[in-house]
């Protein structure tokens, strides 16, 4: 009986250890993931002078609806 449970510890044992290798190489994979420079990109769009136009009292109308 005793030398059963000593041949399923150490089996406890060896899956514990498995698997905390696997977490620790996970959270490494996600640090290094995380710290990985991130590339920037930046999109420019043309607007014309005669698409843009200020907002009108009536624009704002719809948003005081919902804040009130």
């Amino acid at each position: 009986m005793v030398c059963c449970c000593i041949i399923a510890a150490m089996g406890f044992r060896k899956l514990r250890r498995i698997l905390g290798i696997l977490i620790l190489l996970l959270s490494l994979a996600l640090l290094i993931w995380g710290l990985w420079p991130y590339t920037e990109l930046t999109r420019s769009t043309i607007i014309q002078p005669g698409e843009m136009q200020l907002p009108t009292p009536e624009s704002f109308m719809w948003m005081a609806q919902y804040v009130i």
